[in-house]
């Protein structure tokens, strides 16, 4: 079954990079619900409530997520004692990464979405034009 992303997903490669097409797919991601793999046996902090599993990949640094959790769940198989997750909001999510994170939309289904660092910082720059004033 198809979700609202994978349509957006289709509408904005179909459009070869039209705005109007491509827009609605990044703000649909910020605001979705996402899944994130993490280690089951963290011993979690304060300052590190879970544990992302992220891939080394050629030197690149990879994190995936998914926007249902019945993809998580296919993507860990048997890996259920080893593998937990977090859920969290596409918009946190971007937040968060680190400047030189891969980041993977849906791996391993016919709607996968790699967004590259570059891409990651354009949406930190919408993240950002959207987050509250700080309090002096």
């Amino acid at each position: 079954m198809r979700t609202e992303l994978d349509e957006l997903l289709i509408k904005a490669l179909e459009s070869e990079g039209d705005t109007a097409a491509v827009n609605p797919f990044y703000a649909a991601f910020l605001r979705t619900s996402l899944y994130l793999p993490t280690r089951k046996n963290w011993q979690a902090t304060t300052e590190k409530p879970f544990q992302p599993l992220m891939s080394d990949l050629n030197g690149n640094v990879f994190l995936l997520v998914f926007d249902t959790l019945s993809r998580l769940e296919i993507w860990i198989g048997d890996n259920h004692d080893e593998i937990n997750h977090v859920e969290i909001i596409g918009h946190d999510l971007v937040d968060a990464l680190g400047h030189h994170v891969y980041l993977g939309l849906n791996y391993e289904t016919p709607y996968y979405k790699e967004f590259s660092p570059n891409e990651i910082a354009r949406l930190k720059t919408v993240v950002e034009k959207t987050k509250p004033p700080k309090k002096i």
